[in-house]
């Protein structure tokens, strides 16, 4: 019985205790979603004390920009009576009636750019119509309407009084309320939040040092600045992307020598402007409109379903195809449309299903004047042809030139241990297979019997050149390699005589040039308008013309498209010479010439990040402000430069890389001019108007949204003059002269140091306070 007991009062005790843990449980659970619930309600409230904060912000930005053009409308008025009126205000005179009093004659200017100041401001703070309301957010200034609460899904609500005037001691005191709320959930009381401050609004006096008065200055022109994209490095474009303005780009090609010869077909192209990816499915789609394109290195559209739209191209190659040969992806389904292409080397068309289509081609590297030594098989830099690699020529693809062309070298076939050159202007795959042929000792032709007899197979010699065996040499005389006009009559003849290589007879067709006999300037072999048989088309005058474009060539790459009296080699001189005499960022200071000639021997830096003194200095200088979407940045570091765009996906380090947030700028256009030594990277959909100024390359890291990249000569004109002293002056270096065109800008009365915006004095937020 007594054990009974026990066990039952054990039961009890479990029953107790089970019955605690479950109370305790409960309100635990009951704990930890109350403060929850608490949590979110202070996120929400907090959230909320700043979007109502984020309401005093804009205004004070909107009261900024106004106060800006409410000094631009007192300055235009008191210059209007300085010029108009001030010679016929008796007022202003001394006692004696004969000259004027200067103290009288400013009072009354001030006076003048004090009424005007007012009355702007007031006009402005006063209007509640659909043009100006800044009670939601609206205005509109110099540059169109803006809405500044768009972007925003739930937008504060702002109270400033309709009835905003000056006292009589020249300040207005404006009143500015901020009230956020959201949607009440369930179990809360409230989650608004108001923020208030007061805008202090003050009058200067005409010509102070917080005021903006205006001046015409000289802004030394420099090339860089003058094109919408300048850079030392290589430019890598995928996805949409539309350029308004010219574009330097040096181009690298720091590829090793010993692999740069592994595989000269593909290697040479390396370095410059690269569209389009082989190993990435997204495609290009980029339009360069009516811009000069110009780099020292290739223009490439690597990959397949790019498409490209150019205006003037100078480079060093025109290639279209894989970019490696060990890429894996076939080159297809290409379209490119430029207007003048100038190239010191080769365009080649090394992809199946693709368009080229050229209005004037200038391939004007002269093949009797190689500017390359040939030492370590160099020589295929030294000579302009059209290069086709493409297996369907003339059945998919093909190279349409309309109007104009000039090909002024030969083609080369890559052999080892050096590339053979061949006599063809135009070389299509597998036509070179002609200098393996064998014209028979029997071979018999009236007309071209002296050739014959010159190059039948007992008279010349082959050598094997590594993979193929190729005519070398006649056996006559002093046994020296065939001359590049040897191997053109050599092509010529087995052409006439119909012979062929394994069957396979010579290709002419896809490759259109344009008809008439003073269109084309053929050094070497190319396809005759009419037949399609190979022949030559030049004529001793025709190297004038030459000249002409291998000088144009030779100012855009070489001189960064500087006016011609700033150069130190002369202009007919720049081509032979072959001297990049301007890059960016990466050259010396200083001019060295030859004493012999007086040309220039070295290259020389447009930008250096030096003060006053020519002394290095560090700059990181970073002015954006977002209510004008504009940005003046200034970076000496060899960092990388992020961009980023409505939509971008960056997941970069932020500590790592400077960044520049475009997309919460008030409007989806912004302006400027960064000037940075590392890389640029654009992400997102970018709206860009401006100069982008880099020591490094160019770099488009997604296919989101469209990039855009406009040049604006006024636009930059005014951010190079308003941040000109201390600044751009210093940095830009090696100018090409000066203009005051277009360069009014924003200066400190009395001083030459240059003001970028009002300063606190005139527009100043005070007696902060959170009001619930």
């Amino acid at each position: 019985m007594a054990l009974k007991k026990k066990k039952g009062s054990s039961m009890i005790m479990l029953l107790i205790i089970f019955a605690l843990i479950v109370i305790f449980g409960t309100a635990i659970l009951a704990l930890t979603a109350a403060d929850y619930s608490m949590r979110v309600v202070a996120s929400e409230k907090i959230e909320n004390f700043y979007a109502a904060d984020s309401g005093i912000c804009i205004i004070q930005g909107i009261v900024k920009k106004e106060v800006e053009c409410a000094v631009v409308s007192g300055n235009e008025k008191a210059a209007d009576y300085l010029k108009n009126d001030a010679d016929t205000d008796k007022s202003i005179l001394k006692k004696d009636g004969s000259t004027v009093d200067e103290d009288k004659l400013y009072a009354a200017a001030n006076a003048k750019f004090k009424n005007a100041y007012k009355s702007y401001i007031v006009d402005f703070l006063n209007k509640r119509d659909e043009d100006n309301n800044i009670t939601q957010g609206i205005y509109t200034g110099s540059d169109g309407k803006k809405d500044l609460f768009r972007n925003i899904t739930s937008k504060p609500n702002i109270d400033i009084p309709s009835n905003a005037k000056f006292n009589e001691e020249n300040r207005m005191d404006l009143k500015v309320i901020s009230t956020f709320e959201t949607a009440v959930k369930r179990g809360q009381t409230s989650n608004k939040k108001t923020v208030s401050a007061h805008i202090i609004i003050t009058v200067p006096n005409y010509g102070d040092t917080y005021s903006i008065t205006t001046k015409e200055g000289e802004v030394a022109l420099n090339p860089v600045w003058q094109n919408a994209v300048s850079i030392d490095g290589n430019m890598n474009l995928n996805g949409q992307m539309e350029f308004d303005g010219d574009i330097f780009v040096r181009g690298i090609n720091n590829m090793p020598r010993e692999d740069l010869l592994k595989n000269i077909s593909y290697n040479k192209y390396y370095g410059g402007i690269s569209i389009g990816n082989d190993k990435s499915s997204n495609y290009a789609d980029i339009n360069f409109n009516n811009c000069k394109i110009v780099t020292a290195n290739s223009f490439c559209i690597n990959g397949s379903n790019n498409h490209v739209n150019s205006g003037d191209i100078y480079a060093g190659n025109l290639y279209v195809g894989s970019a490696s040969k060990e890429a894996g992806e076939v080159s297809e389904s290409n379209n490119i449309h430029c207007h003048n292409v100038y190239l010191s080397n080769d365009l080649c068309l090394n992809s199946e299903k693709t368009s080229i289509g050229i209005a004037q081609f200038y391939g004007i590297n002269d093949v009797s004047s190689p500017r390359t030594t040939g030492v370590d098989n160099e020589n295929y830099k030294s000579s302009s042809s059209i290069i086709v690699n493409s297996d369907d020529i003339g059945k998919g693809s093909a190279i349409n030139i309309e109007n104009k062309a000039i090909i002024m070298g030969t083609a080369y076939i890559d052999t080892k241990p050096e590339a053979y050159q061949t006599g063809e202007a135009v070389a299509i795959k597998g036509n070179y297979k002609t200098y393996g042929i064998h014209i028979p000792d029997d071979a018999a032709n009236s007309g071209d019997q002296a050739a014959i007899d010159k190059y039948k197979q007992g008279n010349v010699n082959f050598a094997y050149i590594n993979p193929l065996m190729l005519i070398k040499s006649l056996k006559s005389g002093s046994d020296s390699e065939l001359t590049v006009q040897q191997k053109i009559e050599y092509f010529k003849l087995c052409q006439k005589l119909g012979l062929t290589a394994n069957g396979t007879s010579i290709k002419s067709s896809g490759i259109t040039l344009p008809g008439g006999s003073d269109s084309v300037i053929s050094f070497g072999l190319s396809p005759q308008s009419g037949n399609n048989n190979f022949d030559t088309n030049y004529k001793a005058e025709d190297q004038k013309i030459v000249s002409e474009k291998q000088k144009q060539l030779a100012e855009k790459v070489y001189e960064m498209s500087a006016p011609e009296e700033s150069y130190v080699t002369p202009a007919d001189k720049l081509y032979a010479q072959g001297n990049q005499n301007r890059t960016v960022m990466d050259g010396d200071k200083n001019r060295v010439t030859d004493p012999s000639t007086g040309y220039q021997t070295n290259t020389v830096a447009q930008v250096a990040f030096v003060d006053e003194a020519g002394n290095y200095k560090t700059y990181d200088v970073k002015k954006i402000d977002y209510a004008s979407s504009s940005v003046v940045y200034v970076n000496s570091e060899a960092k990388k430069v992020v961009l980023l765009g409505r939509g971008a996906q960056y997941d970069g380090d932020e500590k790592a890389d400077n960044v520049i947030d475009l997309k919460n700028m008030n409007s989806s256009a912004s302006s400027g001019v960064i000037v940075v030594k590392g890389d640029v990277e654009l992400y997102g959909d970018i709206d860009f108007t401006g100069s982008i100024i880099a020591g490094g390359d160019f770099t488009t890291k997604d296919n989101i949204g469209v990039k855009k990249i406009r040049w604006d000569n006024s636009k930059v004109k005014q951010f190079i003059a308003s941040n000109y002293n201390g600044l751009f002056k210093n940095i830009f270096i090696n100018s090409t002269g000066s203009s005051s065109e277009g360069s009014t800008f924003s200066v400190d009365a009395g001083d030459d140091t240059v003001g970028y915006q009002i300063d606190d004095d005139v527009v100043k937020l005070s007696q902060w306070r959170m009001e619930r």
